[in-house]
C-alpha cells in the first residue's frame, strides 16, 4: 500500500463518523478487488491533494477494475458485481456517493484510469 498524503490540505467541514463510513467503504471495495485480482503484485494507493478549494482524496487500485458498462450502475444500492459476494450487500459505493453528497462534494470512478480502478472523493473546503 502506497500513502501520499499533501502536506497541506483544505480543512473540511464533516461528520466525522460518516467520513470514516465513506473511506472505510472504498478502501474495502478496493481491498475486495485486489482480492479478485489475478494481478500477482497488488497495488493500493491512496493520495490526497487540494484542487480549488476543494479536498480531493483519491483511492486507487490495479484490481480488474469496473467495466465501462457498469460505471452507470456501481452507484446503485444493492448492485455488486463481485465474483464473491458473500458479506458484500452492493451498498458500500452508493453508502460512500450519499455521504459525500451530504458533504456537499461527490464520488467519482475516474473513466480515463485504465489498470484498474481510480476512484476520487471530492470535499467542499470549510471555514476554519
Amino acid at each position: 500500500m502506497t500513502w501520499q498524503p499533501a502536506v497541506i490540505l483544505p480543512h473540511v467541514i464533516a461528520q466525522k463518523q460518516q467520513l470514516r463510513g465513506l473511506f472505510k467503504n472504498l478502501i474495502d471495495n478496493a481491498i475486495q478487488a485486489l482480492g479478485e485480482s489475478r494481478i500477482a503484485e497488488r497495488e493500493l494507493t491512496i493520495r490526497t491533494r487540494q484542487q480549488r478549494n476543494d479536498l480531493v482524496v483519491e483511492i486507487q487500485d490495479n484490481g480488474p477494475g469496473i467495466s465501462p458498462a457498469d460505471r452507470g450502475i456501481v452507484f446503485e444500492p444493492l448492485y455488486s458485481n463481485w465474483r464473491r459476494k458473500r458479506g458484500h450487500a452492493g451498498m458500500g459505493l452508493a453508502m460512500a456517493q450519499e455521504i459525500a453528497n451530504g458533504h456537499g462534494g461527490e464520488v467519482e470512478i475516474d473513466t480515463e484510469f485504465e489498470g484498474g480502478c481510480l476512484v476520487r472523493v471530492v470535499l467542499p473546503a470549510g471555514e476554519g
